[in-house]
């Protein structure tokens, strides 16, 4: 049988020993993560996904910004809309 020599949590970096690790989505789409790591950001990321789900909303989709859009339809947050107005009216002034 083949030595395992465990696996880097792709969360924390840290050596683990266990065999299984945890499925660290939806904070990182490869790899495993370590329980420590599941239970205090990958638990706590869903939870945050979850309640933005019931409660219809979702985050700005400005990188910059972590505004939550409680509009579902919208994509973008009335701060972040507002300096795009702004930027298109001083392109042309």
């Amino acid at each position: 049988m083949p030595k395992f020599d465990g696996y880097k949590c792709c969360i924390c970096g840290e050596l683990q020993d266990d065999i299984w690790g945890h499925n660290p989505e939806p904070v990182k789409t490869e790899g495993r993560c370590c329980s420590y790591c599941n239970i205090e950001v990958v638990l706590l990321a869903r939870l945050e996904m979850l309640s933005r789900m019931a409660n219809n909303t979702k985050e700005c989709s400005n990188d910059d910004c972590d505004t939550v859009v409680d509009n579902k339809e919208d994509d973008i947050c009335t701060d972040c809309y507002m300096k795009e107005i702004d930027k298109e009216i001083y392109k042309y002034n």
